[in-house]
């Protein structure tokens, strides 16, 4: 008697991936997720910035991706939502709502107010959707719709979120072109050097660099000591360590020399 084997269900969800610079970064968070058990194929992209998995789902199978992205040092991008529930009447009914929508593979956190009648939530977009969360809302006994559209909620979100980064770049740059330049400056001024030594001139410098090599170029190192504690190097490996030797070397020569 020949016995057929039944196909284990599988679910594939696209996943927001956050500070992937090289493909480089594109192996290492493919090695990360297929470390999660239950996980078959794996496709990570660079230029949407997304990991497409398909998998045995087991209710926390996405969460555990999550984590497994976290730890090779890079994320998932979360969004927030705010769904009205009408009737929520008391604190038992806010945490059956609350129970529900954890119970959601890719949820993160919830706060459920009886007293407003609303729900606060983070949320992986590609894991789970609104769709979802009214469907959990409902067999818990209640109605939920979002507050101000999923589209717009989304939009607006994903606007701030880049501000806020598009700001801390502008920090950054602001910082060191303004080190960078007065750095020029010194080395183009004519007779500087005969005028506060050179000494004074190498200390100058140093002080102008320091900032733009350890603050500025912070993202650079955090993302070279994840690929590092993974066992593997990317293109920010590259510019740390090339940075540090040229640093190095120049403070050395500065205090000693």
């Amino acid at each position: 008697m020949t016995q057929h084997q039944v196909a284990e269900p599988t679910r594939r969800v696209v996943l927001p991936i956050e500070g992937m610079t090289c493909a480089s970064c594109v192996s290492t968070v493919e090695r990360a997720i297929e470390t999660v058990a239950g996980v078959s194929d794996v496709v990570v992209n660079l230029a949407t910035e997304t990991a497409a998995v398909t998998f045995a789902p087991d209710g926390r199978t996405v969460s555990a991706m999550a984590s497994a992205v976290a730890s090779a040092g890079y994320g998932t991008a979360r969004q927030d939502a705010v769904l009205s529930v009408p009737g929520l009447a008391d604190a038992a009914a806010a945490q059956r709502v609350e129970s529900a929508l954890r119970a959601l593979d890719g949820v993160g956190r919830v706060e459920a107010s009886a007293e407003a009648e609303q729900v606060v939530l983070t949320y992986m977009p590609g894991a789970v959707a609104i769709d979802d969360m009214r469907a959990a809302v409902a067999e818990a006994g209640y109605e939920a719709r979002e507050i101000g559209g999923s589209d717009t909620l989304e939009a607006e979100i994903e606007r701030l979120s880049r501000r806020t980064e598009v700001r801390r770049l502008r920090r950054r740059l602001i910082v060191s072109g303004t080190s960078a330049a007065a750095i020029m400056a010194l080395m183009l001024v004519p007779g500087v050097e005969r005028t506060i030594g050179m000494g004074w001139l190498n200390a100058i410098a140093m002080a102008l660099a320091t900032p733009v090599q350890f603050w500025a170029a912070r993202p650079f190192y955090a993302s070279a000591w994840s690929a590092l504690k993974h066992g593997t190097s990317n293109m920010n490996t590259l510019i740390a360590l090339g940075t540090s030797v040229a640093y190095g070397y120049s403070a050395v020569v500065t205090v000693f020399g």
